[in-house]
């Protein structure tokens, strides 16, 4: 803009400036002009010094914008002039600017990229070194464990026994909050795998709820497990976290109830023809977690700190490490909880199917069986009707015992009977049982929600036909039903389901009172018996003969029944193979499956009935059973419960005095004949003093292994004679032998010393 016009700009700006000053002041003349005012000598000063004030402000104000709006053209004037005279050189400044913000930018992300690389580094520094040390901690912390449980077995005084118990308790705490944080410190550094497999539903999660049985029971928690029908059995999964998840879930869900229940669902969402969405659910009636806390729940180290829960144990890793291992399987979890009604936690998984797999196969046995169920716990009988269900049975359920006393008798094959823990503390279980005992002729199968050994026993002593804790795995009780159904006789008859004349049996047998009741039970069959008292002379015979069957004791001296099976296996004819069932007193686990390993075609537990003996050999001559697996269809015939004595319990617990003879019983055993129970009974009472005097030897010279040999002797004599009270305290005695302290081999050993008392003062027939 040359000057010239810049002059003329600013003529032109003052005018617009002082035109309104000039209007003003026109129109002020104009309207005294029209209006004249009364002008004195008083006022006229006072007029014309408003006029002259008024143009004076007006002129000053033009003036003062004038001033700025020039000040404002000469700096866009300016500015247009440099960019009219060099636009290149306008671009290079804005470049310039653009390139040093853009520096500065890419140095701040080298910065922050930096940083965010050591605090990484940093982290898996500390979840490295956690991971380490809970690994290096673990291994101290199981001796603690291990020396400690070994130092309960040595009589310490009451004093010490308490102080073992904390140190115990607390070395337990302190090995699950290190194990708790070497998992959580493997998922922070990813040092994790995945491994997917097939895998049976119900069967695991049974696996995975049976493990808190015993702490739920001691919390006197009922604890159930429900499976709905429409959840495909057979899975493709990591098992190993899926087995996480769910036993963090449990155990937190029973650490924060003390009373009430807990209660695992795994229900069905949505399916295809290749995979489906699970839903699994841990519902608890604990103290409940309030809102603001769920959202922080599942963060690590995060635990609920008020005065109601700071009593509980435990580092707040638990549900931490569900969330990332849920994460890990494209999961979901989520969380309903209302402060004082209890937490469900529902967990959402999608699992491909598992093609191929081999179905189980109800045992014809239990099908369209008619059974009446009564737990009053509604949930628990729920689960319990599911299982049935699953078996093909049909099954009535009631909500109260005086309905079950009014059921028709003619209609039902078995009752079963679910109760509390309280309602067995309050004697009303054991009432219970015997009141239906007193009313039906039917086998009763009563659950419990109890662990202890001695008050499953006493429920049996009060007319179950067998006792078991809730909850119950599947093929448990599949077991325990074929084993019912198998042993229900109404009268004693002779059941040799056949005539056996050109055949010849092997009983193998160190103890002559087995011999008797085995020689008994064959001879209405007409076959030819030979008797074997040890495994040598077993093996001697089967190598010499061909035997249409071998009744194998597993326990005897020198060699056991499990050891002959093997050489005999091995020595046979593939072509000519001889079935060799298992005759023991031993119901352990372990056993059976070694018996398996070994060859053996059927086990049978000491005692057993003719029935029940019988139906196992009519099935290895039926050939009904595998002999790729063939125990997975033998008959298991058990008198009580698979849970071992407790030895530490047993004399404070079990008060009931048992009776010295059961006729009932061993009228049972020998098939319905009093004289061949007399017998029994006698020879029993033959061999007892010179079996005590070995004992009490073998017990001054601490040999444990003879003691036990002798003690696992009597203890098969005494299950098929019909006295009880010296049964059970064999049985004490055996496990005593096993893990007691020299202590308490000597208090059972007393114990069975005065029962055998008992056993020569009594007399069949005074």
């Amino acid at each position: 803009m040359s000057t010239a016009q810049q002059v003329r700009l600013k003529t032109k700006v003052i005018l617009l400036a002082i035109a309104p000053s000039f209007a003003m002041a026109l129109g002020l003349i104009l309207y005294l002009s029209l209006n004249p005012p009364v002008i004195t000598l008083n006022n006229s000063p006072i007029v014309l010094a408003a006029i002259a004030f008024t143009l004076t402000l007006s002129l000053l104000i033009a003036w003062l914008i004038s001033r700025h709006i020039i000040a404002l053209l000469k700096e866009f004037s300016s500015t247009t002039s440099v960019a009219s005279q060099d636009p290149l050189q306008s671009d290079k400044q804005l470049q310039l600017q653009l390139d040093q913000a853009k520096e500065t930018l890419e140095i701040q992300d080298i910065e922050l990229d930096l940083a965010r690389k050591r605090a990484l580094n940093a982290s898996n520094i500390k979840s490295d070194f956690l991971a380490r040390m809970s690994h290096e901690i673990r291994t101290p912390m199981n001796g603690i464990v291990g020396f400690t449980s070994l130092l309960k077995k040595t009589e310490p005084t009451p004093t010490q026994s308490e102080y073992i118990e904390n140190i115990e308790k607390s070395s337990n705490n302190l090995l699950n909050l290190t194990n708790g944080v070497l998992s959580f410190s493997n998922l922070e550094i990813g040092n994790f795998s995945t491994a997917t497999q097939p895998f049976k539903v119900r069967a695991y999660c049974e696996e995975c709820i049976i493990q808190y049985r015993q702490i739920a029971h001691s919390k006197q928690i009922e604890l159930a497990l429900l499976v709905y029908d429409d959840v495909p059995d057979d899975l493709m999964g990591d098992t190993t976290r899926i087995s996480q998840i769910m036993s963090n879930l449990i155990d937190n869900a029973i650490k924060y109830t003390d009373k009430g229940e807990v209660i695992a669902r795994v229900m069905l969402e949505d399916e295809t023809a290749t995979d489906c969405t699970l839903q699994i659910s841990i519902t608890d009636t604990g103290i409940g977690i309030e809102k603001p806390m769920q959202k922080k729940l599942f963060k690590p180290f995060t635990q609920k700190d008020t005065s109601k829960t700071r009593h509980y144990d435990g580092a707040g890793l638990g549900l931490s490490i569900c969330y990332r291992l849920i994460q890990t399987l494209n999961g979901t979890i989520s969380i309903d909880s209302t402060p004082g009604e209890g937490a469900c936690f529902l967990v959402t998984l999608k699992l491909d199917k598992a093609i191929d797999q081999p179905v189980e196969k109800t045992p014809e046995i239990l099908i369209e069986k008619n059974i009446a169920l009564y737990d009053s716990h509604i949930l628990s009988r729920t689960c319990m009707r599911s299982q049935l269900e699953s078996f093909n049975i049909n099954i009535k359920q009631y909500d109260n015992v005086d309905q079950l006393l009014m059921t028709d008798i003619d209609t039902i094959d078995l009752l079963v009977l679910g109760f509390s823990g309280d309602e067995f503390r309050s004697r009303y279980a054991e009432k219970t049982v015997a009141t239906l005992r007193q009313s039906f002729s039917l086998p009763i199968l009563v659950l419990l929600s109890i662990s202890e050994y001695s008050s499953l026993q006493s429920i049996l002593e009060a007319g179950a036909s067998q006792c078991h804790t809730k909850p119950i795995e599947h093929a448990a009780l599949s077991g325990i039903l074929v084993n019912i159904f198998t042993n229900i006789t109404h009268e004693y008859t002779s059941h040799a389901p056949q005539q056996f004349i050109k055949h010849h049996f092997l009983v193998v047998d160190d103890d002559p009172i087995n011999h008797e009741l085995l020689e008994s039970l064959l001879e209405d069959s007409n076959a030819h018996i030979t008797h074997a008292n040890n495994g040598q002379e077993a093996i001697a015979l089967a190598a010499k003969y061909h035997y249409s069957l071998i009744l194998m004791d597993i326990h005897m001296p020198d060699m056991t029944g499990i050891e002959a099976t093997e050489i005999i296996r091995s020595r046979e004819d593939p072509e000519q193979r001889i079935p060799i069932i298992a005759l023991t007193a031993d119901i352990e686990t372990r056993i059976q499956k070694r018996a398996v390993a070994a060859g053996m075609d059927a086990y049978i537990a000491k005692p057993f009935s003719e029935k029940a003996f019988w139906s196992v050999v009519d099935r290895l001559f039926n050939k009904e059973v595998s002999t790729q697996n063939p125990l997975s269809n033998a008959t298991e015939i058990v008198a009580s419960t698979d849970r071992p004595i407790d030895i530490h319990n047993n004399k404070s617990e079990n008060k009931t005095v048992l009776p010295v003879y059961d006729h009932k019983h061993a009228l049972s055993v020998a098939g319905g004949s009093g004289a061949l129970a007399d017998k029994m009974f006698s020879a029993l009472k033959n061999e007892l003093p010179k079996q005590l005097d070995y004992m009490q030897k073998q017990a001054a010279e601490d040999n444990c292994d003879e003691l036990w040999n002798i003690a696992h002797r009597m203890h098969g004599s005494t299950a098929i004679c019909g006295v009880p009270a010296l049964n059970q305290a064999v049985a004490t005695l055996e496990q005593a032998i096993k893990k007691g302290s020299n202590k308490e081999k000597r208090y059972h050993l007393e114990q069975v010393a005065n029962e055998i008392q008992r056993v020569l003062n009594h007399n069949l027939h005074p």
